[in-house]
């Protein structure tokens, strides 16, 4: 998402990683904030596309998979 920025990718991992400015791994990034704040290459899919319906059956069925299988 960052290759050919390196700099901001340094900053996008310290951001991540050092939990003062994301302290929760369970944080929503959003699409604003993944261009604006930490200038990801994202694109934003229609939510009433195939790929979305897609991504969202596979999230659902981790989420219940997760809650099937831990201790």
């Amino acid at each position: 998402m960052l290759k050919n920025d390196p700099k901001q990718a340094k900053k996008v991992a310290r951001w991540l990683s050092e939990g003062k400015v994301y302290k929760s791994h369970g944080k929503v990034i959003d699409f604003e904030e993944a261009k604006d704040v930490l200038k990801l290459n994202v694109e934003k899919i229609d939510p009433n596309s195939e790929v979305w319906n897609d991504v969202w059956e596979l999230y659902c069925r981790s989420i219940y998979w997760l809650q099937q299988h831990q201790a």
